[in-house]
């Protein structure tokens, strides 16, 4: 199975939780950039992934989040990793969410949506976003999700090869009071107006991001002579650009592609 990646169109961190989480208000876009995974009826739970994970991760979080209610659901994992890992992509929700979708599938479990929410939310702010939609509006911690359709878009995807850790970005970013102008940017995107869209992406997490590793703002400067549309992704490192024609997403990809990890995309 495939485990897609997502870019952020927006994302507004609105307030800390007692939980230790945020309140957010975002636009999320899945593209066709993707891990490779394979899960199979197993004695035991297993992962073999072509890159180190860290001993808890996604996937242990995901099968122990599941195994809390239905018990133990022993199956092999089998991960080829092209999502760059701490991106900002959100492969390793991805990966969580669709683990949740094959035990599921493996045991006749007959698991809800609402069900597998309930697991996903366990796991990561991301990964109730991960488990259906292509596009939506994602509330709360991530957990209330709204799908809707965006259109067509050709997305360059540039990585510098480093992880921008989440936790930290959280705990050390300002809050923006300005309330984020979703309904125009949806409106924006849906036209395919690329200066229209320009002004109203929004990432709040850019400012904090861009003064700790001034390397992302070089790579959003370097994205903004091709496209007027580009963005942070999550918390980073990952910036897109966005593209209604592919010559101009092709001569992108071609500059960054000999200097930094490169993907060219599209929307889902």
């Amino acid at each position: 199975m495939k485990s897609y990646a997502k870019i952020n169109l927006s994302l507004h961190v609105k307030s800390p939780r007692p939980d230790g989480y945020h309140n957010i208000e975002s636009l999320m876009q899945k593209v066709d950039l993707a891990d490779e995974m394979a899960v199979t009826l197993s004695d035991t739970f297993t992962i073999l992934c072509d890159r180190p994970l860290p001993e808890v991760n996604t996937l242990t979080k995901a099968y122990d989040a599941i195994t809390a209610v239905y018990g133990q659901l022993p199956v092999a994992v089998r991960l080829n990793k092209v999502i760059p890992m701490g991106s900002g992509l959100a492969g390793g929700s991805a990966n969580a969410a669709d683990l949740i979708h094959a035990v599921d599938a493996l045991y006749h479990l007959g698991m809800t949506m609402e069900e597998k929410r309930r697991i996903a939310v366990e796991v990561g702010a991301d990964v109730p976003f991960m488990l259906e939609s292509h596009a939506g509006i994602c509330e709360g911690i991530g957990e209330r999700v709204r799908p809707l359709s965006l259109g067509d878009y050709i997305g360059v995807i540039v990585n510098p090869g480093f992880e921008v850790s989440s936790k930290d970005v959280y705990e050390h970013m300002s809050l923006n009071p300005q309330p984020l102008s979703m309904e125009r940017l949806i409106e924006v995107i849906q036209k395919r107006d690329l200066d229209a869209v320009s002004t109203a992406l929004r990432n709040d997490m850019e400012p904090y991001v861009f003064s700790r590793y001034p390397q992302v703002k070089a790579l959003k400067d370097t994205m903004g002579r091709f496209t007027p549309a580009c963005l942070m992704s999550g918390s980073g490192a990952s910036v897109y650009g966005l593209f209604v024609d592919e010559g101009a997403a092709e001569g992108a990809y071609r500059y960054f592609a000999d200097r930094v990890c490169t993907f060219k995309v599209k929307f889902l």
